[in-house]
């Protein structure tokens, strides 16, 4: 039963609910364990992780501008937004669309180097200016 799902970690957490469950019935044991499994899958299909090339121009690698791809991004936000950078410049289009996503009920969450932690890497205006229309939560 605890091969039942190819999913990542099922085995080891589907263990530990049929430890807790104790002497209940196998087709019980099952809907747990099924509801387990369909609980990582969604999980899964929630989150997605997508490499972005910004550094110098290259042949090897296909590039798209990292402003366009964080502007798709955030388009597509549904939820939860959460933005970290080392440095931040303004940008018009990037600094409309995370206040556009905030007006239709994304949290979004900005961490941002400051120029006293950059310890004089950085210069000009505070990186969090670029954010500085989003709407406060």
């Amino acid at each position: 039963m605890l091969d039942a799902m190819p999913v990542t970690m099922f085995r080891e957490e589907a263990a530990h609910v049929l430890g807790a469950l104790g002497s209940v019935d196998q087709r019980e044991a099952a809907m747990h364990l099924r509801g387990l499994a369909e609980g990582y899958e969604m999980g899964r299909a929630a989150v997605r992780v997508e490499g972005v090339w910004s550094g110098p121009s290259s042949t090897r690698v296909p590039t798209r501008a990292t402003a366009q791809v964080l502007i798709g991004l955030v388009e597509e936000t549904r939820r939860e937004l959460i933005l970290m950078t080392y440095a931040a410049r303004s940008h018009d289009r990037l600094r409309a669309a995370p206040a556009i996503a905030g007006r239709r009920g994304v949290s979004i969450i900005v961490v941002v180097e400051t120029l006293a932690g950059a310890a004089g890497t950085l210069q000009g205006e505070e990186p969090a200016a670029a954010f500085r229309e989003l709407p406060s939560t």
